[in-house]
C-alpha cells in the first residue's frame, strides 16, 4: 500500500501530497538537483530555508535586475546565508553550519544548529549536541530536502 494513501489524517495526508509535488516540481522525474549552487564566502555559512516573506520580498528586489527570478535558492535570504528552499517546513532557517576550520583532516565542517532539523553527512544524521563533523570534498550533505555535494575548490588544484 502507498505510504501517502495509507494516511488516516486527512490534513497530513494532503500535506503529504502538496510536499511530494512540491519536490517533484523541483526536481522533476530523475530527481536532479542540478539548480542549487552556493558559495561559501566567510568563515562560516548558516544553511536553512528561509521564511516565505523572506523569499517573496527577495524575489521582487531581484526581479527588478531579473525579471526571471523564481527563487532564493542558493543565495543569502534574510539570516540565511544560503537558502536550501524546499516544501514549506522542511527545516528552519538555521538548520546547519559549515564552519572554516582547517585542519589535518579537512577544511571545513559541518553542524547542525539543533536537534529537530533533517541534516545529514554521507548518510548519517547529525544533531545539535553531536558536534561538528569534518566536511571533505564529494561529501554528500542534506540539509532538510536539499541533498548536496560538497566542494572544496582547494582539493581540485
Amino acid at each position: 500500500m502507498d505510504f501517502i494513501a495509507s494516511c488516516q489524517n486527512i490534513a497530513i495526508r494532503n500535506y503529504l501530497s502538496v510536499s511530494s509535488a512540491e519536490l517533484y516540481g523541483e526536481y522533476g522525474i530523475p530527481g536532479m538537483n542540478i539548480y542549487f549552487r552556493t558559495m561559501i564566502l566567510s568563515s562560516s555559512c548558516i544553511l536553512g530555508r528561509a521564511s516565505d516573506e523572506s523569499q517573496e520580498k527577495s524575489i521582487l528586489a531581484l526581479n527588478r535586475l531579473n525579471p526571471n527570478m523564481e527563487s532564493t535558492m542558493g543565495m543569502t535570504d534574510g539570516d540565511v546565508d544560503c537558502d536550501v528552499n524546499g516544501p514549506k517546513r522542511s527545516c528552519s532557517p538555521k538548520a546547519a553550519e559549515i564552519i572554516y576550520m582547517p585542519s589535518n583532516e579537512s577544511n571545513f565542517r559541518l553542524a547542525a544548529c539543533n536537534d529537530d532539523d533533517i541534516v545529514t553527512i554521507n548518510g548519517q544524521r547529525i544533531v545539535a549536541r553531536t558536534g561538528h563533523f569534518p566536511l571533505k570534498n564529494r561529501d554528500v550533505c542534506s540539509v532538510g530536502a536539499r541533498v548536496f555535494v560538497f566542494v572544496d575548490d582547494n582539493c581540485l588544484a
